[in-house]
């Protein structure tokens, strides 16, 4: 478990790295099928020793085995353009049956899987914390989520498993299993709520205090509320400021913003983005993103060989600088990125511009949901688990 556990933590700094080097040499496609065929051949030893080795000949059993593992494939599949993200999806799977292990001689009962799941949890929040730190990393709340489900999907494959190999499904759950569970539960929910108060403000209120932390004021902060806009010709689209603040910031900053774009035009867009975070220039921020997604896809458009790929590319192009013209209009317009009319018409000519469109940029899991919100419903979990505890120790003790 220990060495799962380091394993995990020492892709921080390296990831990026990784990426690079995987990309230039295996490339990413076989990457992921390598990945892939580790989970596969795992599941295949799995089935192998229940069917040859347990005599397990249940059949309702693999079936629902096979569900789950569907849903796991299917999450390693939906990672393809991230195969660090997918690596860590496959040693979270792993982590979660260490720690399912290590578990068995002190909860005897049904405990253990909630006990390993919260475990496995607790890990993934300090990974990412420490990503967070890390230079040339990022912080986003999907992957503790996508972390966390690789745990489930085996903790219920353990559960499965377990009710037809041990004497676990008959034995009751002790006050003992219950309080770690509670234990590992409620810190899981405070480190949740302590990244939606990690605001801008909040920070830098931290960072006054202890001097020694300013580096992470270059960070993306933890928290903050982000705006779902929806407009009736573009579609939606996410952003960290009110269309009033849009376009307040696009008349006062348009030539000072103008102008960091074009310096910054042959400069490294990673360190752009480090430079400009989030938390200090959300307008810059989120427009940059835009510009790089929207010339993204152009040339994949341009470069695609078959009409429907061309046609998805450039209509996620489109939708973007359409973006960009209706609320960055002036900072657009100064800059060195505006399209010329003639191009934008020529890209409308081959898409069908009424088609729905979701703009992924600047979208956060759970990042609508305001920061009371999500403490009243930490709040109630707490107090639930600590009402259930109260009711278990007097049942357990009478």
């Amino acid at each position: 478990m220990s060495i799962i556990i380091i394993s995990i933590w020492a892709l921080v700094p390296w990831a990026r790295s990784i990426q690079n080097f995987i990309s230039s040499t295996l490339g990413r496609v076989t990457f992921m099928l390598l990945v892939f065929g580790i989970s596969l051949g795992i599941a295949i030893g799995l089935i192998n020793y229940l069917w040859s080795k347990l005599k397990i000949k249940q059949i309702h059993l693999y079936l629902l085995l096979l569900i789950l593992m569907m849903f796991y494939f299917g999450a390693v599949l939906s990672l393809r353009d991230s195969p660090e993200e997918a690596v860590h999806f496959l040693e979270y799977g792993l982590l979660s049956w260490a720690l399912y292990r290590a578990f068995r001689h002190y909860l005897p009962d049904w405990g253990i899987y909630g006990a390993s799941l919260f475990s496995a949890g607790l890990v993934s929040w300090i990974d990412e914390l420490f990503q967070w730190a890390w230079p040339n990393r990022i912080w986003d709340l999907r992957d503790v989520s996508l972390n966390i489900f690789s745990s489930l999907l085996v903790q219920l494959a353990l559960f499965l498993i377990g009710r037809k190999t041990s004497l676990r499904k008959k034995s009751r759950l002790s006050f003992k299993s219950l309080r770690l569970m509670s234990w590992l539960l409620s810190i899981n929910l405070l480190i949740l709520g302590f990244t939606f108060s990690l605001t801008p403000a909040r920070l830098h209120q931290l960072t006054t205090v202890f001097p020694f932390l300013s580096f992470l004021e270059k960070e993306e902060s933890l928290g903050g509320l982000v705006y779902r806009h929806s407009d009736p010709e573009i579609g939606i689209f996410y952003s960290r400021l009110t269309i009033d603040q849009l376009r307040r910031v696009d008349v006062l900053k348009a030539q000072e913003y103008a102008q960091i774009l074009k310096d910054w035009r042959n400069r490294s867009y990673p360190e752009f983005l480090k430079t400009f975070p989030a938390s200090w220039h959300p307008f810059l921020y989120e427009m940059r993103i835009h510009l790089f997604r929207r010339d993204q896809h152009l040339n994949k458009g341009l470069e695609a060989s078959s009409l429907s790929e061309k046609r998805k590319h450039l209509f996620i192009a489109y939708k973007e600088n359409q973006i960009l013209q209706k609320y960055f209009r002036q900072t657009l317009n100064l800059s060195s990125y505006a399209w010329e009319e003639k191009k934008e018409q020529q890209i409308k000519a081959i898409i069908d511009p009424t088609w729905p469109y979701r703009s992924p940029v600047g979208r956060k899991l759970l990042g609508t949901i305001t920061e009371k919100e999500m403490w009243g419903f930490i709040l109630i979990l707490l107090l639930l688990v600590t009402i259930i505890n109260l009711i278990y120790q007097r049942k357990h003790f009478d």
